[in-house]
């Protein structure tokens, strides 16, 4: 073939290319402007009943005066409530910081008792597995009171010496 016959060919090609896609073009346009009517049709139709459900409701106004006031007092009891929970948090927090103060004295106040010490250094010395022998020699204390603080703080008495 020559190149006249190649220019026309090619350009044949070319237009049957553009024609179909043209073609396929037009048929989604169709498709969509169906749906267009579609969706328009259903939007007109939900728009009637919303205009039949306003007329229903049309002559209710004392109705909804009554729940607007209804809400308009919840509302305010809400608001009553959440500074009331206010004032229960400050005052949580208040009793929180007495309780934390109290419980810093009282640990000062055992540690400067010298008897109270000996007794914390003994139930250390308890918890930790020390013998009775080791409590007394360390602690200064009676075999009795030993004996007590590992029953009441060891689950039982420890024999090793």
């Amino acid at each position: 073939m020559n190149t006249g016959t190649d220019v026309y060919v090619l350009v044949l090609i070319g237009v049957a290319t553009l024609v179909t896609i043209l073609f396929v073009w037009v048929l989604y346009l169709t498709f969509l402007l169906r749906n267009v009517r579609k969706a328009y049709s259903d939007l007109a139709d939900n728009m009637n009943g919303v205009a039949d459900i306003l007329s229903r409701f049309k002559g209710e106004t004392k109705k909804w005066d009554y729940i607007s006031k209804a809400v308009t007092d919840a509302g305010a009891a809400q608001s009553s409530f959440q500074q009331l929970i206010g004032d229960l948090q400050n005052r949580c927090e208040y009793l929180e910081s007495k309780a934390a103060e109290t419980d810093r004295r009282f640990n000062e106040a055992q540690l400067q008792d010298p008897d109270s010490r000996m007794y914390n250094r003994a139930v250390k010395m308890v918890k930790s597995g020390a013998s009775i022998q080791d409590i007394m020699e360390e602690c200064e204390l009676p075999e009795a009171e030993a004996k007590l603080l590992i029953s009441i703080h060891g689950g039982g008495l420890s024999r090793r010496s």
